[in-house]
């Protein structure tokens, strides 16, 4: 297997894991990720992903893989087209 075969898969893998935590962090319940607040200001982030400062250890965390698995994705991106 070549090295851009391998890159290739590494690439699909953090897409995916980019995907799956945005998904997650967007539908899970407000409450499971978010700080402690009531629940008219949960509601106000139904719709959206909240902002990093309202969220709880676990809510920054999964933000933060997130965050690095598009940008792992990005580097393998730009990698691959380099090398073509």
């Amino acid at each position: 297997m070549s090295l851009q075969a391998v890159m290739i898969l590494i690439l699909l893998v953090c897409m995916n894991a980019t995907f799956g935590f945005y998904v997650y962090i967007r539908c899970c319940p407000r409450e499971e990720v978010m700080i402690a607040m009531r629940e008219d200001e949960y509601a106000r982030f139904e719709d959206a992903v909240p902002p990093m400062k309202m969220l709880n250890p676990l809510g920054r965390r999964i933000a933060l893989l997130t965050y690095a698995s598009a940008s792992a994705s990005l580097l393998l991106i730009s990698e691959l087209y380099r090398n073509l």
